[in-house]
């Protein structure tokens, strides 16, 4: 008997693109083109993840400093590994650089004062009452004295319109999963490292979800549960 697909934010967005994709590239297993800045994106999301970790605190301290995460001999061998790996162009992956101090400069990265902060790259797993499976991960979930918040790294092109993050799968699944598992509702931060903020848009680089309500939340469950036998109906 064939195990039953799992769903998530991903797999919702690609059947709402096109149906056809959705069969070929994640039913049939066809590779799909990976863009060079997706590339470069994803490595940034790598120095981020890694640069998280207190075991890697020295590493942060010395970016910080210095302005460069080349300061880091060892965040700049990820770098050219992840470069090798994808044959980014050497003008893609000098985007890196400015994507990942985005994020070191106009967040509180280390999340300093918060009362718990999880690991990044949270993965999570969630069981529906109809069997449903939904995975997925978030780069940094926090909670701090007024309240929970989901931290997401992004490196796209164009900032989110009003409709796009109202609509958002990502930020609904997210907060689905911190509604059933922690009881607890939780707006969404988007940081859009392609978007450094300026003295006239200061909030440039940020894009936030706020939480959605219970009853949102449940209309959304039953929403996925239903996506659940669309998916496994291919």
């Amino acid at each position: 008997m064939t195990e039953p697909r799992r769903i998530s934010a991903s797999s919702l967005n690609a059947i709402d693109q096109c149906t056809m994709k959705f069969y070929l590239n994640r039913i049939l297993g066809l590779p799909e083109k990976t863009w060079p800045r997706t590339s470069a994106g994803s490595t940034a999301h790598s120095v981020l993840e890694a640069l998280y970790r207190d075991k890697h605190r020295h590493h942060y301290d010395i970016i910080k400093d210095k302005q460069t995460v080349y300061a880091s001999p060892a965040i700049g061998r990820l770098i050219r590994a992840w470069q090798v790996k994808t044959k980014m162009l050497d003008n893609i992956v000098a985007d890196i650089d400015n994507m990942c101090m985005v994020a070191i400069n106009h967040t509180n990265f280390l999340d300093e004062g918060a009362i718990r902060r999880f690991e990044p790259e949270h993965e999570f797993k969630m069981v529906l009452a109809n069997g449903a499976i939904v995975k997925g991960f978030i780069d940094k979930l926090v909670q701090y004295s007024d309240g929970w918040v989901i931290w997401d790294y992004k490196s796209q092109r164009n900032r989110f319109t009003a409709k796009e993050l109202q609509d958002s799968y990502q930020s609904l699944v997210y907060q689905l999963y911190l509604w059933k598992t922690f009881g607890v509702l939780a707006e969404v931060r988007y940081v859009l490292l392609r978007h450094p903020p300026t003295k006239r848009t200061p909030d440039k680089h940020l894009q936030i979800t706020k939480p959605a309500t219970p009853e949102q939340l449940s209309g959304f469950e039953s929403y996925l549960e239903h996506m659940y036998t669309v998916v496994n109906s291919f």
